[in-house]
């Protein structure tokens, strides 16, 4: 008798190509596109869940903002599936969404911005990354290298003073962690910073800037995509430190 699939909704994110990237790096590369409504089998199974080449089980998770384990990864395609059999789990303490399974069935692809929140924060947040972002990091990397001293102070002041209506930086970029893992966005949460640090640091040396204002545009996307990741869940003192309150000169356009 075949093994029942799981009552559990659970995902994978692939490469645009459809193929799992642990699958293609380990050599025997699995494609969730070519396969949907079949049950595919693991390629190379291991003896247990946590053994044998890092490809020996199929990684599933229960929350689509945790399916980008790889920071790398995106863009991505965003496959649901249910595993077939018994299945490990992750560590309750650190990856509780996680499920390990020997054989999945592939149900149907969805939508990708899952991967990075409920609709529609994660197209806003893509809308923000690649059209309002890089006009403002050459606007911060400009404002920099026209005075670096007192950007330097705000940029100081602002991690670690607070006002009436506004966070501390640190304590701001804490609470966002803290809802990341609340929310099970975690994975979301580690691309799109790195996404926004690529893109900002891109568009000010496009800009002509030197590398510590280049550094400087960097660490603000940070901010201010986390900013619009977590728009409706975040306190509105932090909103507004991530958004850069205290930091912006007079033009600076806000997120």
């Amino acid at each position: 008798m075949n093994p029942a699939p799981s009552t559990e909704t659970c995902y994978i994110a692939t490469r645009p190509d459809g193929v799992i990237p642990a699958s293609a790096a380990a050599g025997t590369p699995v494609n969730l596109a070519d396969h949907i409504g079949e049950t595919i089998g693991h390629p190379n199974p291991g003896r247990r869940w946590y053994d044998d080449p890092p490809f020996s089980h199929f990684c599933l998770v229960t929350e689509p903002g945790e399916a980008l384990d790889d920071p790398q990864q995106w863009p991505a395609r965003l496959f649901i599936v249910e595993y077939l059999g018994i299945a490990g789990d992750g560590d309750p303490r650190f990856s509780p969404h996680q499920r390990y399974a020997h054989a999945i069935r592939v149900v149907e692809e969805t939508n990708e911005e899952l991967a990075l929140g409920p609709k529609p924060r994660g197209q806003e947040t893509l809308d923000y990354l690649n059209n309002v972002l890089p006009g403002q990091a050459a606007h911060w990397a400009q404002a920099w290298m026209d005075n670096p001293d007192r950007m330097a102070k705000a940029f100081n002041d602002w991690r670690l003073s607070s006002t009436a209506d506004r966070a501390r930086g640190i304590d701001a970029q804490t609470e966002a962690a803290q809802i990341a893992r609340a929310t099970h966005r975690r994975a979301a949460l580690n691309t799109m910073l790195r996404l926004a640090r690529e893109t900002a640091e891109h568009a000010a040396r496009d800009h002509g800037a030197d590398d510590t204002a280049v550094h400087f545009a960097g660490r603000y996307a940070r901010n201010t995509i986390t900013a619009v990741l977590f728009a409706d869940s975040l306190t509105t003192p932090s909103r507004n430190a991530l958004r850069g309150a205290g930091l912006h000169t007079d033009t600076s356009p806000t997120p």
